[in-house]
């Protein structure tokens, strides 16, 4: 509940999102804006008793998004208090609902604890997607018009395809239920990064021709699904240094080449196989 007498900081955006830290502790909002509860605009006065920080001069025809951030104090005990269903509105392995952003499209995708970074990727976060396909190589006959599969030619590629997308999702499977008792000398497990065999949907929020990208990568990537790998970015990235905010349209793509067998014998020296000449004996006729 947003209480009227409370000051709270304001952006407007006519980006979204703001970025993936805005909802941070950590973060700097000296440059918001101040304001009480509601927030919004009405060019009629049907609505204007129930607004208590007019934004009409900032987004009408100008923006689309409001962002609000005010700083509040838990007990532990209340904090104790809180369970998963009362913070996200779902539990382990359900997801209620996703506010999906306007002419984004949500897809998931299917990672594990090595290609989804072990499982820590959460809600605001962005990443970038690698790709890795088996390519047949073929040669065709002397006719040109049909074509054979060269055995033994290594067509693995990998590719960083996209980047920058927003997570707006994971879901998790529900835990097993323990079928024994856990050894009291086994050592703590890191929160969070836990090796249990489990695997993690990750709901992005794409374009319609990335949606297409992605589809294409989960029916070709091999092997499926850990060909598609996820890569965690920093926040730090998506903000302006020099005005503490998010970039209007994403930091500047990074360009990479792609790599095959031979890109890692060419540029990192790695060792290419012997090739070992073997003499058949003639068959007797």
């Amino acid at each position: 509940m947003l209480v009227r007498e409370l000051p709270q900081a304001i952006f407007v955006g006519a980006q979204y999102p703001l970025g993936p830290n805005w909802t941070q502790p950590s973060y700097s909002d000296v440059a918001w804006s101040q304001g009480a509860a509601g927030f919004g605009f009405d060019s009629a006065p049907d609505y204007l008793a129930q607004i208590g920080t007019n934004l009409g001069s900032q987004m009408l025809n100008i923006a689309y998004s409001v962002y609000l951030r005010r700083g509040f104090n838990l007990s532990q005990a209340e904090y104790d208090g809180l369970t998963a269903t009362t913070l996200t509105g779902g539990q382990q392995g359900q997801i209620l609902s996703i506010d999906c952003p306007p002419t984004q499209r949500c897809v998931s995708v299917q990672v594990d604890q090595v290609s989804g970074v072990g499982t820590v990727i959460k809600t605001g976060d962005y990443v970038d997607m690698v790709v890795g396909f088996n390519v047949a190589v073929l040669t065709p006959d002397a006719t040109g018009s049909n074509f054979t599969v060269v055995p033994g030619v290594d067509g693995s590629t990998v590719k960083l395809i996209l980047q920058g997308m927003q997570v707006m999702g994971t879901l998790l499977p529900p835990p097993p239920a323990a079928t024994q008792a856990q050894d009291p000398n086994a050592p703590a497990a890191s929160p969070g990064t836990t090796l249990s065999g489990q695997q993690e949907i990750v709901i992005l929020s794409v374009t319609a021709q990335q949606a297409e990208v992605i589809k294409f990568a989960q029916l070709r990537a091999d092997p499926t699904p850990s060909g598609i790998t996820l890569l965690l970015r920093s926040p730090q990235d998506f903000i302006d240094p020099a005005t503490n905010l998010p970039f209007e349209n994403g930091p500047i793509p990074d360009a990479t080449t792609g790599v095959i067998f031979k890109v890692l014998v060419d540029q990192y020296g790695v060792l290419p196989p012997n090739i070992v000449e073997v003499v058949l004996p003639t068959p007797k006729p």
